[in-house]
């Protein structure tokens, strides 16, 4: 048996005007963009990496894995790219660019006023480098890099112009 659809089975209809959707937020754009020149030393300033031979430096296998995991952990950050950046000896150098979002989005700094992204990019190729440095050196759990980093904003084109400068400068010895 069948029962015909009357008016008191029907579903309820409400009329778009009385329907209330969510607002959905905008995804955030990139827009903004911010400098920092980081370094990033080797433990107890160890020359791991290969030695200076006039002036430049000749990389050791050490040093080719700490080259290959930062290429490595650029492009696996979208929001980060790197200006310029050099290797020495006993260190890693580089003016590295965040794009922000145009809402402000608290990843970028956290209480301390130190920017999360960076702070995460920086930790990634810290742990990634420091695993392959130590299963090249047989010696795993032993201390490649020395704690945190060094970072300063650098906020206008002129003191972005003085760190590429100095970047390109050879190192004395």
């Amino acid at each position: 048996m069948c029962i015909e659809p009357t008016s008191s089975f029907l579903p309820l209809t409400y009329q778009t005007s009385e329907l209330v959707t969510p607002p959905i937020p905008p995804l955030p754009t990139l827009t903004e963009a911010k400098f920092y020149l980081i370094k990033l030393a080797t433990h107890d300033h160890q020359a791991l990496f290969g030695e200076m031979v006039a002036g430049q430096l000749c990389l050791n296998g050490i040093g080719q894995i700490a080259v290959d995991e930062w290429n490595r952990a650029i492009q696996a950050h979208d929001a980060i790219e790197i200006d310029q950046w050099v290797i020495y000896p006993e260190h890693l150098q580089g003016i590295v660019k965040i794009q922000s979002s145009r809402n402000g989005d608290d990843y970028l700094r956290t209480p301390s006023s130190k920017p999360r992204l960076l702070s995460s990019f920086v930790a990634g190729y810290k742990a990634a480098a420091a695993k392959r440095i130590n299963l090249c050196r047989n010696c795993p759990g032993q201390p490649v890099w020395q704690r945190s980093y060094h970072e300063r904003a650098l906020t206008d084109e002129v003191s972005r112009q003085r760190s590429r400068q100095m970047l390109m400068q050879p190192l004395a010895v």
